[in-house]
């Protein structure tokens, strides 16, 4: 399991402590003395928060900085099948089993990238040459030619920060429900609705 996971369940259960607390404060003590206990049992519950929150941003930020390393090019990490791209060599079945070959290797994968977009820029041109580009009312077609290299399927960049991000705001967005809970099931920590929320809490990155 996760560490922001694990954090997300153990904020539930400090939440539902501190909720079952302060009820049996209010049905003990007087309203003064019942309220003055609820304050502190609050307090108590924000720093539990705090730390739930703090393992969230520990791991976005070290997520990020493994990001930045991931994304640094090195010749030194251009491997031998380099050779087959710039000769043309690798088909898109091949492509597709070098793409998950290099998934930890951001150097070879910019070098996919650019060797898939120059090849499809081929293909496109090609297809526009033997005329299938266009019906035979000189209408563009739909059609796709065939053998595509299919660029999105390598990881880019952008796409791992905005999976890092949506993680971390996924994360927050789960705190909030324990926070305030569902009108309709429960509300509060013990809503079904959050608890489905932590136990199918899953990181995007």
């Amino acid at each position: 399991m996760s560490k922001i996971k694990d954090a997300l369940k153990s904020y539930q259960a400090a939440a539902k402590n501190a909720q079952e607390k302060q009820k049996q404060a209010r049905e003990l003590y007087q309203p003064d003395a019942a309220e003055r206990e609820c304050a502190r049992i609050a307090a108590w519950l924000d720093g539990e928060r705090a730390k739930a929150q703090a393992v969230i941003d520990e791991e976005k930020n070290r997520r990020t900085r493994e990001l930045d390393q991931w994304a640094r090019i090195d010749g030194n990490k251009l491997t031998a099948d380099v050779e087959l791209l710039r000769n043309d060599l690798v088909d898109a079945d091949q492509f597709n089993d070098l793409v998950n070959r290099y998934q930890d290797n951001y150097t070879m994968l910019n070098a996919l990238t650019r060797y898939a977009e120059r090849r499809n820029a081929e293909i496109w041109k090609e297809h526009q040459k033997s005329g299938n580009a266009l019906t035979s009312a000189g209408i563009p077609r739909s059609d796709i030619p065939h053998g595509l290299y299919p660029v999105s399927s390598i990881p880019t960049v952008e796409e791992m920060t905005s999976r890092i991000n949506k993680t971390a705001a996924g994360a927050y967005g789960v705190i909030s429900m324990i926070d305030n809970g569902f009108t309709g099931y429960g509300g509060g920590a013990d809503s079904p609705m959050v608890t489905a929320a932590v136990d199918g809490f899953g990181e995007l990155f």
